[in-house]
């Protein structure tokens, strides 16, 4: 992905998906929650074990202090 900037100068990252690519959605996802990630600093992600299905996993590499990993207990995720 291309970085670019938007009017109150922050950062976030632009796919280079052509209109007729095949992405999977999970990872179209895991891209976006760190496109978001750049964005924002208050964008934080829980994981109940799913990081490699859903593509988290990006977002744990590139954000390794705002992810928490819930293991399986999604109740705590909630509370």
């Amino acid at each position: 992905p291309r970085i670019q900037a938007q009017k109150n100068s922050k950062k976030i990252l632009v796919s280079n998906y052509v209109k007729g690519d095949l992405i999977p959605t999970r990872k179209a996802f895991g891209q976006g929650l760190v496109a978001c990630g750049h964005s924002n600093n208050a964008i934080v992600c829980l994981d109940a074990e799913m990081k490699n299905s859903t593509y988290i996993e990006l977002f744990e590499d590139a954000f390794s202090d705002r992810f928490y990993q819930c293991f399986i207990a999604e109740q705590l995720m909630i509370g």
